[in-house]
């Protein structure tokens, strides 16, 4: 789950670029980094700064949901045309 947490902050960032809407955001960030953060906190560059956008647990679900459907309809649909 971290790595999907990892991912997830991607997302979101992706997501929000250019965006001023503040319920966007408070669907999609965290503002108190959460236990599936630890991952992304580790690969911060600095110690003082924060640079990576952390998820909301929510999506964090979501996007492990996503990632296991698409792991069930790949192994049914890879091999057609």
């Amino acid at each position: 789950m971290f790595s999907v947490a990892y991912v997830s902050g991607f997302i979101a960032k992706h997501l929000l670029n250019n965006s001023t809407c503040e319920i966007c955001k408070k669907c999609l960030i965290s503002e108190v980094p959460s236990p599936l953060d630890v991952y992304t906190g580790f690969k911060e560059h600095s110690n003082t700064v924060q640079s990576l956008t952390y998820p909301t647990e929510k999506l964090v679900e979501t996007v492990g949901t996503a990632v296991t459907v698409l792991e069930n309809v790949m192994s049914m649909v890879a091999h057609l045309e």
